[in-house]
């Protein structure tokens, strides 16, 4: 008997690539935004390191530049949450005050 070179896939296998195949846009979203994360947080630090970093007395690390957005959002993201999105609501009828889109 000759050994069949093709084997048939189960419907749970076909499906599984077909979400997989449906992911690869998100993935291949995802690494763009990293990669322009990652050279924004390298920019930043060189950029700090040509920047005065005197603040008074006291001298800011160029390497916490990056920090800066990041407590930009923490302050920002719950003013969002706490007054905007009540707001949207009301006028919207929407559950998340605005679509996503």
């Amino acid at each position: 008997m000759k050994p069949q070179p093709w084997k048939v896939c189960t419907v749970t296998q076909v499906e599984e690539v077909k979400i997989l195949t449906r992911m690869l846009p998100i993935v291949a979203s995802t690494i763009i935004m990293n990669t322009c994360l990652a050279q924004l947080q390298t920019f930043s630090v060189q950029q700090g390191n040509t920047m005065n970093l005197k603040l008074g007395s006291f001298t800011v690390p160029a390497s916490s530049i990056p920090v800066i957005p990041l407590i930009f959002i923490s302050i920002l993201v719950p003013i969002y949450e706490l007054f905007f999105v009540p707001f949207a609501r009301k006028i919207t009828n929407h559950p998340s005050g605005i679509t996503q889109l």
